[in-house]
């Protein structure tokens, strides 16, 4: 059921990522670098909110051992109050908002953005409660048709001449789009009746788990609300479309697993199984794929910028060459937070996190100064900080030492060494910089996976198994009857 459950849970993200990819490109090629950063800083904000709305009520329904309709109730209960109220402050505190950032639109933006809260109670638990019987089939019809409304009704809206309010629409209408289709869905658990009594349980798990979720979603908007302060619209667009590019590419890897580990986590706890031996190899398989795509990206990071964007964000290329460092070290421990859920050690990941967001807000705020390069340095900084504390944080809590998990890791480290080596060959080869950006990307993409799939069956690596799994799947449907 586990492997199920990934296959659609991973299917769906895919696609969902590549509707996004495509809207990236177009949006990037449509608006201007100031447009696009204005827009950067009110989504950035708003995502910062969203994670205090849901006050981790979505991860107590999905790890709670025993759910009942009453804790259904006082989920939804609490995630009303919350939602309606953070929303009615967004709207309230919009031109506060503007007048700190010095931009006018910003108020609109934000308000419009603000619109969504009053639909996410709903959405959020109905998600959440199809998340825990791994009815991700389902999430991944909500989640495609999601995008694309939002995706048609931006296009439509710039196109029109509406600019980033189109973008701010396009969210808002897909939010509406995404409720009608999940309480079609609603499981049998669900209930529109809220309880607001009894809710002790729920804030508490909810404060520690909300507020490390908050602290890192600043992973990727603290740049945003820096350099849009300190800075020029321009320059959040720069750097924003260099950690942009790598956080979507860290996305597309991550996110078809991230929302099955803490289902497929809890469950082994549940069981007395070893959660171990379980994150470990979640870890060596998810890693298998992410480090080296985004070490490749990395190295290849001009024709890379060139070719998704166009030749006006060519200043993010150096951006990237050094962001991808921050993004490696992030994601070796992505599936930290749901383990230490999972193994019940919410206060230890809160901590953790909160020592990672002061060293990269304090960083940035250093660096700013000496330039944009300065800043991404002082983030591949909090990188390695993040690292060496859910190293330790890990070791409290199953006790995995820094040294066995590194170890085990052997064979991904393997696979990055080969797969950087031979990008820095193909660039040497044919020059990046002055090869066409597609035909760079033509022989990247025509090259790479075969070196990486020789080097995964060449060191029999344990990912080598749910290759040949997919392949027995697929090769199972057979062909298309008529």
């Amino acid at each position: 059921m586990i492997r199920q459950a990934l296959f659609f849970s991973s299917l769906s993200q895919y696609i969902v990522k590549l509707i996004a990819f495509i809207s990236v490109i177009v949006f990037a090629r449509l608006l201007t670098p100031e447009e696009l950063g204005v827009f950067a800083i009110a989504s950035s904000l708003s995502m910062l909110v969203t994670e205090i709305r849901l006050l981790g009520t979505s991860n107590y329904l999905v790890r709670e051992k025993e759910l009942t309709t009453e804790t259904v109730q006082q989920g939804l209960g609490l995630t009303l109050l919350i939602s309606w109220s953070l929303g009615l402050f967004i709207i309230i505190t919009a031109n506060f908002v503007s007048e700190f950032y010095g931009i006018n639109d910003l108020a609109t933006i934000f308000s419009i953005l603000g619109l969504g809260f009053f639909l996410a109670p709903f959405i959020s638990v109905i998600s959440s409660l199809l998340s825990r019987e791994f009815k991700y089939q389902t999430l991944m019809v909500s989640r495609l048709i999601t995008q694309v409304v939002t995706f048609v009704v931006s296009l439509t809206l710039v196109l029109l001449g509406y600019s980033y309010y189109g973008l701010a629409w396009g969210v808002l209408v897909g939010s509406i789009a995404q409720f009608f289709i999940l309480v079609k869905a609603k499981p049998a658990m669900f209930t529109w009746i809220p309880k607001f009594n009894g809710l002790r349980k729920i804030v508490k798990f909810g404060l520690l788990s909300s507020g490390t979720n908050l602290l890192q979603r600043f992973d990727a908007t603290l740049p945003d609300l820096v350099i849009g302060k300190l800075g020029t619209p321009v320059n959040v667009a720069i750097f924003s479309r260099a950690g942009g590019l790598l956080s979507f590419v860290t996305q597309l890897l991550v996110l078809g697993v991230r929302p099955v580990s803490l289902p497929y986590l809890s469950q082994v706890k549940r069981d007395g199984g070893d959660l171990k031996e379980a994150y470990i190899k979640a870890t060596l398989l998810l890693g298998s794929i992410t480090w080296p795509i985004l070490l490749v990206v990395g190295f290849a990071s001009f024709p890379a910028i060139v070719f998704m964007f166009g030749e006006q964000w060519i200043d993010s290329t150096p951006l990237v060459s050094i962001l991808v460092y921050w993004a490696v070290l992030r994601v070796i421990h992505t599936l930290s937070p749901s383990l230490l859920m999972a193994s019940e050690n919410d206060t230890i990941m809160f901590i953790k996190q909160l020592i990672v967001f002061i060293t990269m807000l304090l960083g940035m705020i250093l660096a700013f100064p000496y330039g944009l390069k300065a800043v991404a340095w002082a983030m591949v900084l909090a990188g390695l900080v993040d690292f060496i504390l859910a190293s330790w944080t890990i070791k409290k809590a199953i006790g995995l030492s820094i040294f066995t998990f590194i170890s085990s890791m052997s064979k991904n480290i393997v696979l990055c060494i080969v797969c950087s080596l031979f990008t820095i060959y193909l660039d040497h080869l044919i020059d990046f910089e002055t090869t066409e950006p597609g035909i760079s990307m033509l022989v990247i993409a025509a090259t790479l996976p075969f070196v990486w799939l020789g080097t995964v069956f060449a060191t029999h690596h344990p990912i080598k198994s749910e290759i040949l799994y997919i392949y027995k799947k697929l090769k199972n449907l057979g062909p298309i009857s008529k």
